[in-house]
């Protein structure tokens, strides 16, 4: 081939022979592309096979593809002699065969291109892991046209096809096969070139990670088989925990049983009731009967036993100190009852005067992000530095039809997409000020308030004009995939580059196609378009973002959604505020459910409080306490109110999460405890003075429900301890409501008690007092109810049957197995809170986080923000930063790289696009182009045409400023030119400028001279290098994307002592997931410990209280194992409810184990006693009243409260009740605490 038509088509040489380049222009052009072409062949003087307008053509392509592959020096000098050698060697007829022409035969229009495999393979090698800093793409994926590309033969037969714009003719690259031989005389093109690890071209690691000096990274490895392999068992089968979980509860099984049995058949020879004191020895045999043979029932006895308070026993100092206060404080409470409720409600408007400062929490960095968390102080100093990532408005376009073949890239939905985008630029909301916003006001623009919106759509490769884009279409009448050439050449094609002077990476706008197949064509494989707004989120532009979002949702609904369906398409959308917009909306949604539920509890508690204790229609309504019920309730509203106006008083916000959660915790406790003191009361001997029998009860039942309050509370505020938030917030709206709710019982309510029973005792009328019975005394019936008979009764034939050993035996194999199972499930519970849970199941929301799970086929942007960077020459910093040629080969950059080569574990998809790497080639000379300057040593820009404009750094200055000494630049260079590159348009010409790519990506400061800060001092103050992360789906993916992020920038700040951390918008919501375990840990420690230490106190017995917490804790384990059964995720809502779960348990066995300590006799007697005592207001109080409520919010139309608050809640009533009325009493039967010893009987008579 020799010369070419005025299109650039090559001309058919037709015995042309080489000749000399007589234009010295031309010779130096060619001398600068094909350096080595030019030496080979005897430079100015030398006969080369090229005329000289092929020279221009060849100089403007081998600079453009300079610029692609500047960093691995050896890529650049192979490439260059394989199009060198092509268009200009003496001999290319040796290899070279023209095989098509047009023109009469004097224009090319075919070439085979015949290359030996060890050359192309060279080439390959030298160039296969090249990037192209600034895109975070491969050179090779640019030069092959896809992301995959294979090998030699696909790059070289990609870049020889035939796009008029680009390459007029079809070159192409016939293999040497058997079938398809070299034709005689051909001689391949064999030369040898370079690898890209010699040391005289010096590619750095990053662009050439085969080097023998340069760390490979290490592959990802198999993920560990599901099986104990280790043992030899198969892949598939239980797991090493699981399988020793298993052999352990086997074995404790086994063993404790066999030991048991054989020590009770030994015991079988001796008196039954050798151990057993003589009261013991009395009360025993009555167990197993109805009655003795004077009748004596069972339940007589119990009741004997109980109303005997164990008076001959010796009392804890605690237990003793209170029965004599809460004696005392209940004889005065009984004298002055409306004093007592008139000194609660000042107390209570004192609190409620705290309401007044009453603030929700609704941002979700202040609920959900730790104190003191290193991301956050992270996400701060990135947003001071570089200022707030960008607001997101996204369009997610689909076929309806997902299995149709058709393609969504046609003519007609691009129009569409411009109506669509006509539509949002005429969105225009006004503002305070007056004023109104569109799109093009709020918008980010990389190019200043002039420039264009950076918007990502694919109407970008028509520079969003429609004008554009009918041109181009009418140009192709015929060609259905003439947009195809755009797609695949976004990087090189200047005419496809976005109206914002950048090229628009297509993985960006198009959705859908495969994700492990090479070669994409995206007009064919996509299944979506996405368009995506980016809004500036500066403070200044935040309230015109917030109300262009909310015109932006309503005007896809109202519009964009007719319009798409229309075509046949699906349109899922979202803005940035529109998680919080359905998250406020859901919580409406449940408001009225909530409402049923607190509803339901309240209308029976206000019965399980007294009840009615005759079935006489005429005493009905004097016997019931409905009034009691109702003013137990306010208390445990006042307690909550209290509570919220003490911490508001003190600064401290409600979250929504207390608002639901704090009501359901004091209702439960609160009334166990009301239903506790309204059931002693009832067993004390009506013969007695009102106020003495109200003392009585007070001294037995204070005790207990003192006990269970210090205990809650100091579980509660253990929850303060683990610094996130929402936990911290929850644990003290706890910790202070239960305070105050006990408070509330142990004076006000036993005022209203007080009161009540002198209703009755005055034959009125339940909630109409003025209204008396004067026909009989409605006292007649005696002490109790029957509903309380009743359950009393179920519950001493319940302890009896748990008496028997085959039932203590299946007992406690159930739980055991129940506990080991729930250890197994633990471990398999994940992680995080999934969006599509949170929101409601009506939210448009739910089918746009469908689509960003199965369309996007790029993951988030991550940032690696290194700080204090010293670029000074005598300073390692850059080398240790950068990847390009002369770069350390662990550098930085070069290990972002490597993380990114596996993806699969690192979740890093790309590698980093670099300021520093681009700048060292921005102000290369051999890039004549990039870095120019007038005489007066000002910025001459790319597009300049000026022939005064020369290259900075070509020697030729005679500044000495101008003049580079080694590779890298001076402080005083680098002040000179920094501010010119970051200001230069990126164009075809020069594809390295800053301007748009890397003008944000250093901190800047009005106060240094150069606009950014600290470079004038020759320390970047801050500067960030953007890669992407692979498409994250689940809440698994973004926690350990987070994970392995910040394991990679803490190798690269160890071995390189750099200053890096890691940053994505999404870091700081799932830092908490990274420190779960210990919150976890935490705050079930501390919580236990604070049983453990409070129940020892008060019960004096380190048996006991150990047994109590070994309960609680198995009631939480087990409740944790339920989680992965019912698939409950692991956050901080759960979290917080297994803190409530802890006080909830508590409440359901304190007072069983405290009435069990202070009760005389055998084990098996006293734990009857315990059930019978406290079983009742137990099991009514709290578990009946708990499982009407949950029951109710079983209607809630939201996924959350459905897992997290129905769910949740009856897996803990179940639990609670299961681990209280059966397991305990067996463990009390079994191995409880030894009772109190006995007084001296001079104390007895004190």
């Amino acid at each position: 081939m020799f010369g070419q038509s005025l299109l650039g088509v090559p001309l058919v040489a037709n015995g042309a022979a080489p000749q000399k380049i007589a234009d010295e222009s031309k010779l130096e052009k060619l001398q600068s592309a094909c350096p080595a072409l030019y030496s080979a062949f005897g430079g100015k003087d030398g006969e080369y096979c090229c005329a000289e307008s092929q020279i221009q053509t060849l100089y403007t392509k081998m600079q453009l593809l300079h610029q692609i592959v500047l960093g691995c020096p050896a890529c650049d000098h192979n490439f260059k002699h394989l199009w060198c050698w092509m268009t200009c060697a003496p001999y290319q007829e040796e290899f070279l065969n023209v095989t098509k022409t047009t023109g009469n035969g004097k224009d090319v229009d075919e070439v085979d291109y015949y290359v030996a495999p060890h050359f192309g393979e060279s080439l390959w090698n030298s160039c296969k892991e090249v990037k192209v800093s600034s895109m975070n793409v491969k050179a090779m994926d640019t030069l092959c046209k896809t992301d995959d590309c294979k090998g030699w033969h696909m790059m070289l037969s990609k870049q020889g096809e035939k796009f008029p714009l680009l390459n007029p003719i079809t070159i192409n690259f016939p293999l040497n096969t058997t079938e398809s031989p070299v034709p005689q005389g051909v001689v391949t093109m064999n030369d040898t070139l370079p690898t890209c690890y010699d040391k005289s071209f010096g590619c750095s690691c990053g662009d050439c990670p085969q080097g023998p000096s340069c760390t490979k990274p290490k592959p990802a490895p198999p993920p560990p088989p599901p099986g104990c392999t280790a043992l030899g068992l198969p892949a598939n089968s239980l797991g090493c925990m699981d399988l020793g979980l298993v052999v352990a509860f086997l074995v404790i099984a086994f063993s404790g049983t066999f030991t048991w049995v054989r020590a009770n058949r030994k015991s079988d020879g001796g008196s039954q009731d050798s151990d057993l004191d003589d009261y013991a020895s009395a009360e025993e045999p009555l167990l197993g009967s109805k009655g003795d043979a004077n009748g004596v029932s069972v339940r007589d006895k119990l009741k004997s036993a109980m109303e005997a308070e164990a008076n001959a026993l010796v009392l804890p100092p605690v237990e003793g100190f209170l029965r004599k206060w809460f004696y005392k404080q209940g004889v005065w409470i009984a004298t002055y009852p409306i004093r007592t409720l008139l000194i609660t409600m000042i107390f209570v408007a004192l609190c409620l005067l705290g309401l007044l400062r009453f603030q929700v929490e609704t941002n979700p960095e202040n609920l959900w992000v730790p104190a003191g968390s290193s991301t956050k102080l992270e996400q701060d100093f990135f947003n001071k530095a570089f200022g707030k990532f960008y607001r997101i408005e996204q369009l997610i376009i689909t076929k309806n039809d997902s299995s149709s073949n058709s393609s969504i890239v046609t003519e007609d939905n691009i129009r569409m997409m411009f109506e669509m985008q006509d539509i949002i630029n005429d969105i225009s909301v006004p503002l305070d000020n007056g004023k109104n916003a569109t799109l093009d006001d709020i918008c980010f623009k990389p190019f200043g308030p002039t420039g264009a919106c950076a918007t990502q759509s694919i109407l970008q490769y028509w520079q969003m004009n429609r004008t554009a884009f009918e041109d181009a279409a009418s140009t192709h009448p015929n060609d259905k995939d003439w947009m195809e050439f755009c797609f695949q050449h976004w990087i090189t094609e200047e005419s496809c580059f976005s109206a914002f002077k950048a090229p628009m990476d297509p993985k960006l706008v198009f959705g859908g196609f495969p994700r492990d197949q090479g070669n994409v064509v995206y007009s064919n494989d996509s299944t979506s378009l996405i368009v995506v707004y980016l809004v500036d989120n500066s403070e200044e532009n935040l309230d015109a973002a917030l109300a262009f979002e909310k015109q932006f949702i309503s005007i896809v609904q109202e519009k964009l959604l007719k319009i798409t369906g229309a075509s046949n398409l699906r349109l899922s959308y979202s803005s940035e505020s529109s998680v919080q917009s359905e998250l406020e909306r859901e919580s409406n949604a449940d408001a009225m459910t909530v409402a049923f539920s607190f509803i339901a509890m309240f209308v029976y508690m206000t019965f399980v409080l007294g009840g009615a204790s005759s079935c006489k229609p005429s005493l009905m309504c004097f016997r019931t306490r409905i009034l009691l019920g109702l003013g137990g309730v306010l208390l445990v509203i006042l307690s909550v109110l209290c509570a919220a106006g003490i911490l508001s008083t003190l600064g401290v916000k409600s979250t929504l999460l207390i608002v639901e959660v704090i009501p359901f915790l004091a209702l439960a406790i609160g009334v166990d405890n009301m239903c506790i003191l309204a059931h002693t009361l009832q067993c004390q001997d009506v013969n007695l003075a009102l106020p003495i029998r109200v003392g009585n009860a007070l001294s037995s039942a204070g005790p207990s429900i003192t006990l269970a309050a210090t205990a809650e509370f100091l579980a509660f505020l253990a929850g303060v301890l683990t610094g996130m938030p929402a936990c911290t917030t929850f644990a003290l709206f706890a910790a202070i409501t239960v305070l105050i709710d006990y408070i509330f019982q142990v004076t006000a309510f036993v005022a209203m008690l007080l009161l009540d029973e002198q209703r009755i005792k005055n034959r009125r009328m339940d909630c109409m007092p003025c209204i008396k019975e004067v026909r009989g005394s409605p006292s007649a019936d005696g002490k109790g109810g029957p509903e309380s008979g009743v359950l009393e009764s179920l519950a001493i034939s319940f302890s009896q049957v748990l008496q028997k050993q085959a039932v203590q035996i299946s007992v406690l194999l159930t739980f055991l197995a129940m506990f080991f199972s729930a250890i197994g499930c633990i471990q398999h519970v994940e992680l995080g809170l999934e969006q599509t849970v949170a929101l409601p199941r009506d939210s448009y929301l739910q089918d746009y986080f469908g689509d960003i799970a199965t369309q996007l086929r790029v993951g988030p942007p991550v940032y690696f923000v290194q700080k204090h960077m010293n670029v000074q020459p005598d300073s390692d910093d850059v080398n240790k930063t950068c990847a390009t040629a002369g770069c350390m080969s662990n550098s930085m950059l070069n290990q972002i790289q490597n993380a990114a080569e596996i993806p699969s574990t690192s979740y890093i998809a790309t590698s980093a696009a670099s300021w520093i790497d681009d700048y060292i080639s921005w102000i290369n000379p051999s890039l004549n182009r990039c870095c120019r300057m007038y005489s007066n040593e000002t910025f001459c820009p790319t597009a300049s045409t000026d022939k005064a404009c020369e290259t900075c750094f070509d020697g030729n200055s005679p500044d000495p400023l101008f003049h580079l000494h080694g590779s890298r630049p001076t402080l005083a260079q680098i002040n000179k030119t920094i501010p010119w590159f970051m200001e230069a348009i990126p164009s075809k010409e020069c594809a390295k400028a800053g301007r748009g790519a890397y003008n944000t990506e250093l901190e800047r400061s009005d106060s240094d001279p150069t606009g950014y800060a600290g470079v004038s001092e020759g320390v970047v103050k801050a500067a960030r290098y953007r890669g992407y992360h692979t498409p994250l789906a689940t809440q698994n993916d973004f926690i350990t994307a987070l994970r392995e992020a910040k394991k990679l920038t803490g190798k690269i700040s160890e071995e390189l002592g750099l200053e890096v951390f890691p940053y994505s918008v999404f870091y700081v919501f799932f830092e908490q997931y990274l420190e779960m375990d210990y919150y976890a840990t935490l705050t079930f420690s501390v919580a236990a410990i604070s049983i453990l230490g409070v129940s020892y106190l008060f019960l004096g017995s380190l048996w006991a209280a150990g047994l109590t917490m070994v309960v609680v804790m198995s009631v939480v384990v087990d409740m944790m194992g339920c989680m992965y059964l019912f698939g409950i995720q692991f956050n901080a809502v759960s979290l917080t409810n297994l803190a409530m779960a802890i006080g909830i348990a508590l409440e359901f066995c304190i007072h069983i184990v405290r009435a069990f300590t202070v009760s005389d006799g055998s084990n098996t007697f006293r734990a009857q006693v315990a059930l019978s005592r406290m079983g009742t207001p137990v099991f009514n109080g709290i578990a009946l009243t708990k499982l009407i409520g949950v029951l109710v919010l079983s209607l809630s139309q939201t996924e959350i409260f459905q897992i997290y608050y129905f769910r949740m809640y009856l897996i803990l009533v179940i639990l609670s009740t299961l681990h209280a009325f059966v397991l305990l009493p067996v463990l009390l039967m079994i191995i409880g605490p030894p009772r109190l010893p006995y007084k001296l009987a001079h104390d007895m008579h004190l």
